[in-house]
């Protein structure tokens, strides 16, 4: 079975997405953020009028518009919940807001190992753009100094203590980290990347 987890705004780019993909099942990502529910609630009435006579199940989530580690966190449950399902997941990012269209790229890139593609479709020239999927998981040893910083853990002495690691190395890898984007340059806080990818 095949899974398609798309962001919905009016529906008619899903409508086109759904045709070229073919999904038996669509899971729709909407905000009920300010004002422009009653434009995504017509149109996913209207897909949902579109698809009627096919085998095509549609589903309606919620998640933030502009925070964008929570998008990613609601998309990543959903990823893994259909991923232990055994469906193939595909993801299509045409519609909605530019910061729910990065949580979900975000998404993929954390769970790329149970994601099959991420499209975008150009409405005007109805072509399909296949997205790169690139990883946003860290190697497990700075996987680890992510999840101590998560945890609240801001002294390089304590997470050397915690993982058993020497301080050469501790900051050795909190200088990549930092370098790749998961820790913010001044301090010992972690980024959206880094918030995403210890989820």
């Amino acid at each position: 079975m095949k899974t398609l987890i798309s962001t919905v705004f009016k529906g008619d780019v899903v409508k086109m997405a759904t045709y070229r993909l073919s999904p038996d099942k669509l899971i729709l990502f909407d905000s009920k953020e300010y004002k422009h529910t009653d434009v995504s609630d017509k149109g996913v009435s209207e897909l949902r009028k579109a698809f009627s006579g096919l085998p095509v199940e549609i589903e309606r989530r919620y998640t933030k518009m502009y925070d964008i580690v929570a998008i990613a966190s609601d998309v990543i449950s959903c990823i893994d919940a259909e991923h232990k399902l055994g469906n193939e997941v595909m993801l299509h990012i045409s519609e909605g807001r530019k910061t729910q269209f990065i949580g979900m790229l975000m998404a993929a890139y954390a769970r790329k190992e149970k994601v099959s593609g991420v499209y975008y479709l150009v409405e005007e020239t109805k072509d399909v753009l296949t997205l790169p999927l690139l990883s946003l998981v860290p190697s497990k040893a700075k996987l680890l100094i992510l999840k101590e910083i998560a945890k609240g853990n801001k002294s390089v002495t304590d997470i050397v203590k915690k993982l058993g690691k020497t301080k050469g190395i501790v900051y050795i890898q909190i200088k990549e980290l930092r370098a790749d984007g998961y820790i913010k340059k001044e301090d010992l806080e972690l980024t959206e990347a880094g918030r995403v990818s210890v989820k």
